[in-house]
């Protein structure tokens, strides 16, 4: 006759991290923690800088769109009105093409044109002049401006800056063409200043303008 025997068993118990393991388990996640962290705020701070020079560039181009729009209804382009003594303001200016250099048109830092409108949009017929303002030698924090005038009623023609506080232009062409098809092509280089974000980057800009008036 057989007994039946009884067998005891054991529950195993598996056994807990050690103090080093739990250290260098620490030590990993606050690397990737920190890596990450560091990740995220520069990826901010360069949206948060691509948004400010988006927002320089935005205005520097509706300065440009200001320009081209009432050159387009404008008349009577005049290269360089700064050495042929034309003032804004007057009431008539001749057409005036830019020189011809080795088969190329030479651009000047200035024109004028008989507008069908001034800046306050008042009195017509009046001659406007854009120009580039640039202290020679620039030093410190000047910066180079392009300028037209204001003139209400029989008020002295008082300049007015045309560009974002942000902006350098460092070089402005007008290659301005006569004839049956008026044309103006502007040429605008420089650099964009964001001293709060310590950040400084150049650009350049180009367009051509034709008259629309026969």
């Amino acid at each position: 006759m057989k007994f039946l025997q009884t067998k005891n068993y054991k529950l195993k118990t598996s056994q807990g991290f050690t103090l080093v393991e739990l250290l260098v388990a620490s030590a990993i996640f606050s690397v990737v923690s920190i890596v990450a962290v560091g990740a995220i705020l520069t990826i901010n701070d360069a949206n948060r800088k691509t948004q400010a020079i988006r927002a320089v560039v935005d205005n520097m181009n509706f300065t440009m769109e200001s320009m081209s729009r009432k050159l387009r209804t404008g008349s009577n382009y005049h290269c360089d009105p700064i050495t042929t003594g034309v003032g804004p303001g007057g009431t008539s200016v001749s057409e005036r093409p830019c020189p011809i250099v080795g088969g190329e048109v030479k651009g000047a830092t200035s024109m004028a044109y008989l507008s069908s409108e001034d800046i306050t949009g008042n009195l017509q017929g009046q001659v406007v002049i854009y120009k580039l303002e640039r202290p020679i030698p620039c030093t410190g924090t000047c910066r180079g401006r392009i300028i037209t005038y204001k003139k209400d009623n029989n008020s002295t023609p008082i300049p007015v800056d045309m560009t974002p506080p942000e902006i350098d232009v460092q070089d402005l062409r007008f290659y301005v063409r006569t004839g049956r098809k008026p044309s103006v092509l502007i040429s605008i280089s420089g650099e964009i200043k964001l001293a709060r974000a310590n950040l400084s980057t150049s650009f350049n800009l180009q367009t051509t303008v034709s008259s629309r008036l026969r």
